[in-house]
């Protein structure tokens, strides 16, 4: 409990710090951090949106079924094959790169359904470097 003094007359009086007010300082408190951290979050997002223009700029893109995922660990993918609509297997390089909505498992549950995809990638050499991955069709 928070106890402040105050002067009442000349004399030095202890009072309390009545809880509702503790309590909205406290609440107060909370809400600015959580407003800041939000500004922070949409500031950021305005940084990686024009990163993902920009990289999607020199993009190709792939729609089809995965038939093969090599997974470097539970969250990255190390490589990716899709047949496309005409029968052609593309070969991706995942770079060991993490697709927070498209990990290995999650891509070989498209696998196991049928479930298409759209691979955004560049070339690299001879290399087909994923970029981007997206449901398609669904």
């Amino acid at each position: 409990m928070c106890i402040r003094n105050r002067i009442v007359n000349g004399a030095s009086i202890a009072a309390k710090e009545p809880k509702n007010i503790r309590m909205l300082t406290i609440k107060s408190g909370y809400m600015m951090l959580a407003l800041a951290v939000a500004l922070l979050l949409v500031g950021c997002g305005d940084e990686a949106a024009g990163a993902d223009a920009d990289e999607a700029a020199g993009s190709e893109a792939v729609r089809g079924l995965v038939v093969h995922v090599e997974a470097h660990s539970l969250i990255s993918l190390s490589a990716l094959e899709v047949q496309d609509d005409d029968g052609v297997v593309w070969r991706f390089d995942g770079r060991d790169k993490v697709f927070p909505e498209f990990t290995p498992s999650h891509l070989n549950e498209h696998k196991l359904l049928g479930l298409p995809v759209e691979v955004l990638f560049s070339r690299e050499g001879d290399a087909l470097v994923v970029q981007a991955i997206a449901d398609y069709g669904n």
